[in-house]
């Protein structure tokens, strides 16, 4: 009888056992339509909002974003060709530093890193932020991001709510550029940590 008993037992426990690994809710695909809302907005409502820099109270337009910085679009553009006043470009063997231009608003729910793609901006030029660390002759100025993607060093971090201030941009080489040209440099803002994939 004991051994029936132990035989029964051990039956009953490999069943339970053999429950568990099949009929554990496990599942191999699932295939489920849902409902996902997007809204894409221009650069002045979206989650990271660039918008034209603002006078330290906060009230009024700086003069620079006024005459330089176009918001009118879906994004922003810097046009430095000419002034409301008549004047048509850079002087030549000078560096012209364009302070106040652009402010841009943590609007998301988390906090990120941001900076410019220092692969993407020129030579002739560069891109900083007034209320970092950096000077407009230390390339990238307080507002970049180095390596970017393999080992990011980044200059800045926006908490959720926070607004980097008074985003400028300076030119080093004008005898570099010929004649009108377009430069179109990458802002890269990344959570905090990095993307989990």
């Amino acid at each position: 009888m004991t051994n029936r008993r132990k035989f029964l037992i051990g039956m009953g426990s490999l069943a339970a056992g053999s429950a568990a690994a099949v009929g554990s809710g496990a599942f191999t695909s699932v295939s489920a339509n849902r409902d996902i809302t997007v809204d894409v907005v221009g650069d002045g409502k979206a989650f990271l909002q660039f918008e034209k820099a603002r006078e330290g109270d906060g009230n009024s337009v700086t003069p620079n974003a006024q005459e330089y910085v176009d918001t009118s679009g879906d994004a922003f553009s810097v046009d430095l060709t000419e002034t409301s006043e008549g004047g048509k470009g850079l002087n030549n063997d000078a560096t012209t530093i364009f302070d106040n231009l652009v402010d841009v608003t943590n609007q998301g729910t988390q906090p990120v890193n941001i900076g410019v793609d220092l692969e993407t901006e020129p030579e002739v030029l560069g891109i900083y932020a007034e209320d970092v660390n950096g000077t407009q002759d230390d390339k990238g100025g307080g507002f970049a991001v180095r390596n970017y993607p393999d080992d990011p060093n980044w200059d800045h971090t926006l908490e959720v709510g926070e607004t980097l201030q008074n985003i400028g941009v300076y030119v080093t080489d004008p005898d570099a550029i010929d004649g009108e040209t377009t430069y179109t440099v990458t802002i890269i803002a990344e959570r905090v940590g990095g993307n989990l994939d």
